[in-house]
């Protein structure tokens, strides 16, 4: 077993410029770039690398720090396997055009919740988003495909993708076992304020303090937070986001239940943190918080990616949801017993936890209607036959693990 170690590096270059970086060393190198303070989101990349291979987990929002990250590839003289997507933000995925550019055999990879996200939302992202890049816009927005399991491998070396089975698969975090190190995802922050306009309820809060909880349960070395600033001596918070994005969620909830507008809340959560970068988040925060603003919070479909057990009395399926897209079942007992397609499915969500799907089968000619309801595990059906008969069913729905 190889002494792992930690070195800090570009201090001084993280003060006066507002760039971190940061490399951590075992049997994997893991590269730290965060753009800080000269860039509009100070979002964190991480270049994992072994002795051969390299994998690139997020690729930044301005397409000069997009090219930073290239130069940094390629002076690992590593071949880069694949990048890897965390989230659904655009400050996550709107480099990828610069890396595929440089990099066209490199797998572009996300979980199936992340990739449902981003098609639904990149054609605004980059309506709202181009205008203010201008010249640091991406040329396309690349939509990554979607990853089957929860491993990538760097040299043989797993990176566990961690959350798929929980409450919020589309929130998910990176463990490399190896390095005892958490990166990638949205759950962890440092020094700035919390980005809380994504998450409106209190079972939100609750399912991300859970995440909280299963990040400290692994007992990690580091956790490089998805979006930070250096402390005002230089140092890298790789120690003390999860505590700090801990209290400020606490902080802020407490803070909401007593302010009566949003300047309240913003004045409560300024004399907590008075020196906390990145107001604006809170602000906005703030304004959906109370109520004076509407901000879309679409969730992903629960489905995507796993397999369903849907059972009607005797008659059960599985539902085998390989992406946002595309799914396969089987009639596994009861009258459709050995009945199989594949069809291209769609989701709506129509009310918190519960979706309309719908698909068209090509092998029946049937056309089919879900209302599957994730929180109370129910389904109900209707089905449209060739024949011109029509079939209602209501049973029961069970998520089995990723497909």
């Amino acid at each position: 077993m190889s002494i792992r170690r930690l070195i800090f590096s570009m201090f001084a270059a993280a003060a006066m410029f507002g760039v971190a970086s940061a490399s951590i060393a075992g049997p994997l190198t893991v590269d730290v770039y965060n753009p800080g303070t000269k860039a509009i989101f100070p979002v964190s990349s991480e270049i994992v690398s072994g002795k051969t291979e390299a994998i690139l987990i997020d690729a930044q929002f301005q397409r000069d720090d997009a090219n930073a990250l290239v130069n940094r590839i390629k002076a690992t003289g590593k071949t880069l396997k694949a990048v890897y997507v965390s989230h659904a933000d655009p400050d996550y995925y709107f480099g990828l055009d610069t890396i595929h550019a440089a990099f066209p055999d490199a797998k572009i990879v996300a979980t199936p919740q992340t990739v449902a996200a981003i098609e639904a939302s990149k054609d605004g992202k980059l309506a709202y988003w181009g205008p203010i890049l201008k010249d640091n816009a991406p040329a396309s927005v690349i939509v990554p495909q979607p990853l089957a399991g929860d491993t990538l491998r760097v040299d043989g070396h797993p990176l566990r993708i961690v959350g798929l089975d929980g409450p919020t698969p589309d929130r998910t975090f990176v463990w490399i076992p190896s390095e005892r190190t958490v990166v990638g995802g949205i759950p962890v922050a440092a020094n700035i304020h919390v980005w809380m306009a994504d998450t409106q309820t209190p079972l939100s809060h609750a399912n991300w303090l859970a995440t909280l909880d299963r990040i400290d349960a692994l007992k990690p070395a580091r956790v490089v937070p998805g979006h930070y600033l250096p402390a005002r001596d230089g140092s890298l918070p790789f120690t003390t986001g999860v505590a700090f994005t801990r209290a400020y969620l606490t902080a802020f909830d407490q803070e909401t239940a007593r302010a009566a507008d949003s300047a309240a809340l913003i004045a409560a959560m300024d004399a907590r943190y008075p020196r906390l970068g990145d107001k604006p988040s809170l602000e906005l925060s703030a304004k959906v918080a109370k109520g004076e603003m509407q901000w879309p919070a679409p969730a992903p479909f629960p489905a995507a990616g796993k397999t369903a057990r849907v059972q009607f009395g005797d008659t059960v399926f599985e539902l085998r949801f390989k992406d946002d897209k595309t799914m396969s079942f089987v009639g596994t007992a009861g009258q459709f017993k050995g009945v199989t397609d594949t069809v291209q499915y769609t989701a709506r969500e129509i009310r918190p936890q519960v979706y309309m799907v719908y698909w068209h089968e090509p092998g029946t000619g049937s056309n089919v209607v879900h209302v599957e309801d994730f929180a109370r595990g129910t389904v109900n059906t209707n089905i449209s036959l060739k024949d011109g008969q029509f079939l209602h069913m209501a049973g029961t729905l069970k998520l089995m693990g990723p497909d």
